[in-house]
């Protein structure tokens, strides 16, 4: 009788190790299906948080649009699938992210801190309740494990690109001016909200205003409306590398802080090919001091500009007005040069643009414009806060990882 019980627990010792061994082989199975489902969530959720984040700026009465964020971002739950079935649910929360400490509060009633960015957090699972409930275990059964709930969480934050990318820029540097009162294109707001200044507005929208360059003597540039060529990191003192340059932009990546060289001089033969490149388009220029542009040399970068090109006048015309027959805009800021004379040639009539981001930038700072408040590192001076551009992403997953990320789905 002995003998037979222990054959028995023989028996039975032998078959439990390897039925145990196969359900975990088997839920290893349900387990990579599962990692999949997180990862299409994860990419839900990323894709919520960046469509959301992009309407943070025009601002809504002097601060960020976080009801637009919200309605933006929730229309864009739908776009994505997980397990070949479309999304339908998700939370959207607009906040702001603490750049320094990496945390996230929802408190918009609040005036943002020192660190804070504004930002929009995206999260989107399969449990009970929600996209067709948790993720079903084909063999996790054995081992008594049916369904898995999953989910990921992503901060679409609008950070300030310090970098720009190579050929992100046109070889126009424009004067740190044209952020200020006199230069009368940019509104200089409530002093203790950042997100209270933007362009001036015209009849179509952000001011249009002319940017020209001249001689070092300032002969053809008109103060803040000065623009002179670049090229960028290099001396260069000739008409083929700046054709170059509006023809593939910046060779290398560029910073806030580094030096550019300034090459004074009109220039005319150029316009022909800046009209070719950058006539209808959002363009970003370097800003530098105003002092620095009357004079050939090195200066550093302190700043961009996204400004919207609507013509190169390249021939005999006007700069006064646009177009230049009427029903047109103005006279325009910057229609007319140092002496008082109407600019008729040689020169760009723009606005800052109404969107804008920067291929290869980084975020790092947040904005202070104009006025007294000099534009800080990163800054990017655009239409209604569209000096910042959503370029960071926090993201966050199930397994409480988490890992800043540049944003290039954005990039252009």
């Amino acid at each position: 009788m002995g003998r037979a019980a222990s054959e028995a627990r023989s028996r039975s010792s032998s078959v439990s190790p390897w039925s145990c061994c196969s359900g975990i082989a088997a839920f290893a199975i349900d387990f990579g299906r599962w990692l999949v489902v997180d990862n299409e969530l994860q990419n839900g959720s990323d894709a919520t948080a960046l469509a959301g984040a992009g309407h943070l700026f025009p601002p809504a009465a002097g601060k960020p649009n976080w009801a637009k964020a919200v309605q933006e971002g929730t229309k864009a739950i739908d776009i994505n699938y997980a397990e070949n079935v479309k999304l339908a649910t998700g939370s959207v929360v607009p906040g702001w992210w603490d750049f320094k400490n990496h945390n996230f509060d929802p408190d918009t009633a609040r005036a943002p801190g020192a660190n804070d960015l504004p930002a929009l957090r995206a999260s989107i699972a399969k449990k009970a309740g929600e996209n067709a409930g948790p993720v079903a275990m084909l063999f996790g059964t054995l081992l008594g494990v049916n369904e898995m709930d999953a989910g990921a969480t992503a901060t679409a934050v609008v950070s300030l690109p310090k970098n720009a990318g190579i050929g992100a820029l046109a070889p126009v540097a424009v004067s740190e001016c044209l952020l200020t009162a006199a230069g009368g294109v940019w509104n200089i707001g409530n002093p203790s909200d950042p997100f209270d200044d933007g362009p001036v507005l015209g009849a179509n929208g952000p001011l249009k205003f002319v940017v020209a360059s001249g001689a070092a003597s300032g002969t053809h540039c008109n103060g803040c409306n000065c623009g002179q060529w670049t090229t960028f990191e290099n001396e260069l003192n000739n008409v083929p590398s700046i054709r170059a340059l509006l023809e593939g932009g910046n060779q290398t990546v560029l910073s806030v802080g580094q030096n550019i060289w300034i090459q004074p001089g009109v220039e005319a033969t150029v316009y022909d090919t800046a009209d070719l490149h950058l006539t209808g388009r959002d363009v970003i220029f370097p800003i530098v001091a105003d002092d620095k542009l009357n004079k050939k040399g090195f200066t550093p970068i302190i700043s961009w500009a996204c400004l919207h090109v609507y013509d190169v006048i390249k021939t005999k015309g006007t700069c006064e007005y646009y177009p230049e027959k009427p029903p047109h805009e103005g006279p325009l800021p910057g229609g007319v040069d140092d002496k008082g004379k109407g600019i008729d040639k040689f020169c760009m009539v723009v606005s800052f643009a109404t969107n804008c981001t920067i291929p290869g930038s980084e975020g790092g700072h947040r904005a202070l414009h104009g006025g007294s408040r000099a534009p800080e590192a990163g800054a990017v001076a655009g239409a209604a806060g569209h000096r910042l551009a959503p370029n960071r992403l926090q993201r966050r997953g199930t397994g409480g990882s988490s890992s800043d990320i540049p944003l290039v789905s954005r990039e252009t």
